[in-house]
């Protein structure tokens, strides 16, 4: 073919819906373009894949960029080209003829481990990796490649030269709803997805007799873990693994369409005229008339690409890519690969959609492993993490499990960002012994929300605020120093806990905004921070104190000294817990459904309880200024309970009161619904 055009002269179905061949040629033909050499395309519909043909046909460079990037981003991407954005769109379409060695796009890699590079591709690039695809696949015209993969990325770009070249159909898919589109499409053949897509699809029950019917599947964009291909090939759901980047135009090495397992673990052997070197490394280096010409004014290939992918070959010639070698990292002197981990993650629990470990800096070990998971339910992290390293070797296991519903908010494209995660873990990181192994779940774009218990509590005591705020903060749920089941006494006095809380405060707000939610001995720790950190945005406190006079300090800690004396069993435990909820203060507890929960735990914790108390008794802590609050702060919000008449006194204290009805000292457990709506109104926007 000379021309695109050439392309274009059917009356076949192109883009279903949208355009036969010859109608969108006729809307390419009505483009005007300015004067510019390079054209952003931004990929935000199919009808720019119209402006895109009319910039690469007329001889010119598209420049495919991501339409959810934030402005300042695309700007900073955009200023390496210089194009003079006041130019007129004044000049209509003019086609030139191909010439295959000139660079026809700049697609930007992913930067899921780095800053995106701007990757030039070839005319040549494209036509003939799309050719040796077809051939691979068997692609003819009554195939239909679905879009399931933004534009803006080569994967789904290349769906688009392949369905040209076969003459094809294609349809697009909303990728967060590709089973709809496969229930509304019948005439699909082909999905394009990446591990992530194929197991929300598997997981969907309504969906596995529309996958058996597809002439298959074909995964890329990064590794798919072991248990989806076993899942999917047990469902007879044909897939074809395969191997690729933006830098080689897409898909170099793959498989046929199969649904066996031992060839699935592999990417299958080389398409086209593509050839690779394995260093005693066992890095790979790869030689194809594929790869693209460079980066844009950085580096020329010459038809060579150094990776930094880790892979062996099978004994049936099959190439197996088993990581990244700037994946891998040494702790405690043992190189350690996250994909190990990883792909034993995934097995542990169904709940689990998807995960990802990082490396973060580790003052004893050199560095440490931190999980992502992403799962709909929340999983009991130290439990979790135990198990996970009764199951991996020494130094192997994760230090830190953060979880959340969805990873779609940290995504560049359709990848997760590795530079993203790592930034978020080493932070969370240096926060974990400080806030006593906190369960972490949430969004990991949004605000951090840390919500400290109350004395005798736990974290647990409050993840029923998950489902509400979840989509809408990261919520850190911290256990207060001898609250988190380990007597670990690493202060001395509260002053000392006060100053690496207001260290790790300081950490988080370069994350993000900061709010904090403190019930009792929790609200007083919030409040003795907030008196002198200023980065909290949004201060809640629920039935808080201000603090006991000087005078009444030494009586109160020789009481506290003895309050959990001779308690040496769970029976004599539950005895002193009874009588303490029968206190005015907790006036109608033994009617909540924590009840029981309250009053039935572990004499173990008694020490630890004991430790609390020497170093944030009542005794211990400082007088709190409301005025001083309500200034550091964005909004400080009293939550106090209509029948604790003791506490009404302090929320007298406070320019803004959340009074709960029906409730006493601890209000999320003696009216939750009530309580729940308080922190809805004072919290999401």
């Amino acid at each position: 073919m000379k021309y695109y055009s050439d392309f274009f002269n059917s009356n076949h179905a192109f883009i279903k819906n949208y355009f036969d061949y010859q109608s969108f040629w006729n809307e390419v033909l009505k483009t005007k373009l300015s004067t510019s050499r390079f054209q952003v395309v931004k990929c935000d519909s199919p009808d720019s894949l119209i402006k895109y043909f009319a910039v690469i046909g007329s001889g010119k460079v598209a420049i495919m960029l991501d339409p959810s990037l934030p402005e300042d981003t695309a700007s900073n991407l955009l200023s390496q080209f210089h194009i003079d954005f006041n130019l007129e769109e004044s000049e209509y379409f003019k086609e030139v003829e191909i010439n295959h060695d000139k660079v026809s796009t700049i697609i930007f890699t992913s930067g899921s481990s780095g800053l995106p590079k701007a990757i030039e591709l070839t005319h040549h690039n494209f036509l003939t990796s799309a050719s040796n695809t077809n051939f691979h696949y068997g692609i003819h015209a009554d195939d239909c490649w679905a879009m399931t993969l933004p534009f803006f990325h080569v994967g789904g770009l290349m769906i688009v030269y392949r369905t040209i070249l076969a003459g094809a159909q294609t349809v697009f898919c909303d990728p967060t709803s590709i089973s709809l589109s496969l229930r509304e499409n019948s005439e699909i053949t082909i999905l394009s997805l990446v591990d992530i897509q194929l197991q929300k699809l598997l997981a969907d029950k309504n969906c596995i007799a529309l996958l058996q019917k597809l002439k298959g599947i074909v995964l890329g964009g990064a590794k798919t873990s072991e248990e989806t291909l076993r899942q999917a090939s047990s469902l007879k759901v044909l897939l074809s693994n395969s191997y690729g980047q933006t830098e080689t135009c897409s898909q170099i090495f793959a498989t046929p369409f199969t649904c066996d397992l031992e060839i699935l673990k592999t990417v299958g052997k080389a398409i086209g005229n593509t050839k690779i070197e394995i260093s005693s490394e066992n890095v790979i280096t790869i030689f194809s008339e594929c790869i693209a010409k460079g980066i844009f004014k950085k580096e020329n290939f010459k038809g060579k690409l150094i990776t930094s992918d880790i892979a062996v070959f099978d004994e049936n010639n099959n190439l197996c890519v088993t990581g990244r070698a700037d994946d891998i990292y040494v702790s405690g002197g043992k190189n350690i690969s996250p994909h190990s981990i990883d792909n034993r993650i995934i097995k542990m629990n169904l709940a689990i959609s998807a995960n990802k470990t990082v490396a973060v800096n580790d003052d004893k070990f050199g560095q440490v492993g931190v999980s992502f998971v992403e799962s709909n339910t929340y999983l009991d992290h130290t439990s979790f993490l135990e198990k996970l390293r009764t199951s991996l070797p020494k130094y192997h296991a994760p230090r830190m499990l953060i979880q959340t519903k969805s990873f779609d908010t940290i995504k560049n494209g359709i990848k997760i960002s590795r530079s993203k995660l790592e930034s978020i873990a080493q932070i969370l990181y240096l926060s974990k012994e400080v806030l006593g192994d906190p369960l972490i779940r949430g969004n990991l774009s949004k605000e951090i929300l840390i919500v400290f218990h109350g004395f005798m509590g736990s974290y647990q005591d409050f993840n029923f605020l998950g489902p509400v705020l979840e989509e809408d903060y990261l919520v850190i749920y911290a256990n207060l120093p001898g609250h988190n089941e380990k007597l670990i006494e690493k202060y001395n006095s509260f002053e000392e806990y006060l100053e690496d809380l207001d260290q790790v405060i300081n950490s988080l707000s370069k994350l993000a905004n900061i709010s904090i939610l403190g019930y009792s001995l929790g609200g007083r720790v919030a409040s003795a921070l907030v008196m002198h950190n200023k980065h909290v945005n949004t201060l809640l406190l629920e039935s808080s104190g201000l603090g006991i006079p000087e005078e009444e300090k030494e009586a109160r800690a020789l009481k506290d000294e003895h309050l959990l004396d001779n308690i040496d069993d769970d029976l004599k435990l539950k005895e002193f817990l009874i009588s303490w909820y029968k206190q005015n203060l907790f006036k109608g507890i033994e009617n909540s459904q924590s009840y029981k929960k309250l009053i039935n735990k572990a004499h173990q914790n008694v020490e630890g309880w004991k430790y609390s108390l020497r170093i944030m008794g009542q005794a211990k802590m400082p007088s709190i200024d409301p005025d001083i609050l309500v200034s550091n702060t964005e909004q400080t919000i009293y939550i106090f309970g209509k029948e604790d008449t003791k506490y009404q006194l302090v929320a007298n204290s406070f320019q803004r009161t959340i009074l709960i009805p029906d409730a006493s000292h601890n209000t999320h457990d003696t009216n939750r619904i009530s309580y729940l709506e308080a922190i809805k109104s004072s919290l999401l926007k």
